[in-house]
């Protein structure tokens, strides 16, 4: 049996935005693969590019913007808190909507509650999520009214 070999990126496709001019500079976006694909994330990265948005290939500290696809809220955030980087208070974490939105308007477009991917507790199910957070050695802050939003719970995770 021969041995699986990966598909090695292109020259031009590896990192940076290549010839394309970046007008939005306090905006760099970092678009979330899982669920969302290898091909499909060139894809939408390019058309970002090609509209003056930084998009970076590598989850960093930089980013302000992270966009998802399809991902649960709680497995991104669990996935986001394991990648062991720092993620400021001020991070955008967003539905792909958001994405699309700006991509027509040819802009960011102002960040909406309803772009936000956020984690929503309730009674029934705040045990459920402290469990499986406590099992990714996630730490839960409590709110009066069990609502834990994203960035919340990003800031107080990172004592």
């Amino acid at each position: 049996m021969l041995p699986l070999v990966r598909k090695r990126s292109r020259p031009g496709e590896a990192h940076g935005q290549g010839s394309h001019e970046v007008r939005f500079t306090k905006v760099t976006i970092y678009l979330v693969e899982r669920r969302m694909g290898r091909s499909r994330r060139r894809i939408l990265t390019n058309l970002a590019r090609s509209k003056g948005f930084y998009v970076e290939d590598i989850l960093s500290g930089t980013v302000t913007h992270i966009v998802a696809e399809g991902n649960p809220a709680m497995e991104l955030w669990l996935w986001l808190r394991a990648q062991g980087l720092p993620l400021p208070a001020r991070l955008e974490v967003l539905d792909i909507s958001w994405f699309t939105e700006s991509m027509q308007a040819g802009e960011p477009v102002p960040v909406e509650t309803r772009h936000r991917i956020q984690v929503w507790l309730t009674d029934h199910n705040a045990t459920e999520y402290s469990h499986e957070a406590k099992l990714h050695g996630a730490t839960i802050c409590e709110t009066d009214n069990l609502t834990l939003s994203a960035t919340a719970y990003v800031a107080n995770a990172h004592p």
